[in-house]
């Protein structure tokens, strides 16, 4: 958390050396309360840079709103500061300078060595901002490989040196597959590691637009349950009709451990299964509705966060 007070900058920095040179753009996850604390603020700076402060790319984050915020930022809307030579920008520059500027601005993302958050906030008021995630992205290619009505719902993301796709509520709660579409009968299995407590799973014959399909939903991670619903045509009590639901009789979710969700579909039959090492699975449930004949597949989370490692799909 950072916190500034009356018109007093606070500042803080994180001393490590990056190379941001072949990354596109960068985004910081930040949290503000409510709408007051978010017109209170008068200035958010984020920084790149030396350790002297003589040379750095900055970047004025605005309009952030109430609640949580993916704000994105291209590396090619920073500005550069530096003491000792123009920006790139500046009018008068010469073709050499800028090509020299060039050069020296490549070299600087390729060796920063601090990252600096100032925040300010207006006079007789104090603002409180939570930072949790502050990430690069190569490009984001990975975006042609979802639906998804927001793509805030994923990121990239490192973990113990492998690649991940970093699912979380954010801007929306459900994403599908792109390549595998209007799909009936078939198997699909999805790796996960949950992050953050909280429910999440994986959904088969699902539709985007109107989010209907099946749902093997996981409870919350310390906790062994788990429930499978179906998103369909509104009714007296509501769109969502509980098909089954249970317990894990020999484990509990945990976070950072791997699990292994199934749905085989095949006519009216739907089957739901659970492992702990990708090669024996535990059936859930096996129920039967006809109701949603075909769709998509896809991951869900409620207020969960979880690393999607893999998906498997075959008919």
């Amino acid at each position: 958390m950072i916190i500034a007070r009356d018109n007093q900058p606070t500042v803080m920095a994180l001393r490590k050396n990056f190379n941001l040179s072949k990354s596109e753009i960068i985004k910081i996850l930040v949290y503000s309360a409510n709408q007051q604390n978010t017109d209170d603020i008068k200035k958010m700076l984020l920084r790149f840079g030396n350790l002297a402060d003589t040379a750095y790319f900055e970047y004025d984050i605005r309009n952030l709103k109430p609640g949580w915020n993916v704000v994105e930022m291209p590396k090619s809307n920073f500005s550069l500061v530096t003491e000792s030579a123009p920006s790139k920008s500046e009018e008068g520059a010469t073709d050499t300078n800028s090509e020299r500027n060039d050069v020296g601005n490549e070299r600087l993302w390729s060796s920063i060595e601090k990252v600096v958050l100032e925040l300010d906030a207006r006079p007789n008021s104090q603002v409180e901002l939570t930072i949790d995630r502050l990430w690069a992205e190569k490009d984001e290619a990975y975006k042609k490989e979802f639906f998804t009505s927001n793509f805030d719902l994923l990121s990239p993301r490192t973990w113990q040196g492998k690649s991940y796709i970093n699912v979380w509520a954010m801007g929306t709660t459900l994403g599908l597959i792109n390549k595998i579409t209007g799909v009936k009968n078939f198997i699909y299995t999805a790796k996960v590691i949950p992050q953050k407590a909280g429910s999440f799973g994986i959904n088969a014959r699902t539709d985007i637009t109107t989010t209907n399909g099946y749902y093997l939903d996981i409870g919350r991670v310390g906790t062994g349950s788990w429930q499978l619903y179906k998103y369909g045509k509104p009714g007296d009590a509501g769109p969502i009709t509980q098909l089954d639901s249970g317990g894990f009789a020999n484990f509990q979710l945990e976070i950072n451990q791997p699990v292994w969700l199934r749905l085989a579909m095949s006519g009216n039959k739907i089957t739901g299964f659970i492992s702990t090492d990708g090669n024996n699975f535990t059936k859930l449930t096996e129920v039967n509705d006809g109701e949603l004949a075909s769709g998509g597949i896809g991951i869900h989370t409620a207020n969960a966060s979880f690393l999607l490692e893999s998906v498997e799909f075959s008919q």
